[in-house]
């Protein structure tokens, strides 16, 4: 966190440790292929959920512009063509519902 530019004193944990404060390198480590394993993924690296991250946030209606964001890319470009797609069935929802919405026309 320091090689970040942040002070370990004043940030939170995202993942605390069963004392509530940092994992050690090894500690990390540890708890990261026992999740994993716990969990039935036999590579335990994280980056093998990114895409499943991605695709959730694109589905659940999130902008690109946000998945994007928290994947860290610098265009949105990036995040289209290697992780969030849109599926077929919600292209199709999609274009339904803005087909079926009136249109209003603005009279003089």
């Amino acid at each position: 966190m320091r090689d970040l530019g942040l002070d370990p004193q004043k940030v939170e944990p995202l993942i605390p440790n069963d004392r509530g404060t940092y994992y050690s390198e090894a500690g990390w480590r540890r708890r990261r292929l026992r999740t994993f394993a716990e969990a039935g993924i036999e590579r335990a690296n994280f980056r093998v959920l990114r895409p499943r991250f991605a695709q959730r946030l694109k589905d659940r209606g999130a902008p690109i512009e946000a998945v994007s964001k928290a994947l860290r890319h610098s265009s949105t470009a990036t995040t289209e063509r290697f992780y969030a797609r849109i599926r077929t069935e919600r292209a199709w929802d999609d274009l339904e519902r803005v087909w079926e919405t009136p249109v209003r026309v603005n009279s003089p």
